[in-house]
């Protein structure tokens, strides 16, 4: 996927995310990726 720039409409808001560094040595475990998509009520992105 490539960044196509950055967005020049809409409102500037503050955002906090959660991200945190890990070391993985044992690959055998399970890993989970989550992927958020937000909306407004009236369906629009």
């Amino acid at each position: 996927m490539v960044r196509r720039g950055l967005g020049s409409k809409g409102t500037k808001l503050p955002l906090l995310t959660n991200n945190f560094k890990v070391n993985v040595e044992n690959t055998d475990g399970d890993f989970f990726q989550y992927s958020v998509a937000l909306f407004y009520e009236d369906g629009r992105p």
